[in-house]
């Protein structure tokens, strides 16, 4: 018997850095693959963050990301690969290197 779920679709967002130092882009394809394939969720996509500019980009990216597939009934899972810290403010910085 299948459980029941309150999402009817679910979104993923993968995202590594274009200057990938740490080489976790081909994982990154393969966890693509397996929400694609196994997990058959209703999109996913993978996305390069520049290294000119990279908040601004990211942030457009999430921004626009999240306002397309937001609903109800839509589940968003937004995956990160690489380096990151956390600020003087508690909050979550991602780093190239």
């Amino acid at each position: 018997m299948q459980p029941e779920y309150p999402y009817k679709t679910v979104h993923v967002l993968l995202l590594v850095f274009e200057d990938d130092d740490l080489g976790v882009s081909s994982e990154v394809d393969q966890l693509l693959q397996v929400f694609k394939k196994d997990l058959n969720v209703t999109t996913s996509k993978k996305f390069l963050i520049p290294s000119k500019a990279p908040f601004a980009v990211l942030e457009k990216a999430l921004c626009t990301w999240k306002e397309f597939f937001s609903r109800p009934e839509s589940l968003l899972i937004v995956y990160f690969a690489g380096h990151g810290y956390q600020d003087d403010f508690y909050r979550v910085r991602f780093s190239a290197k």
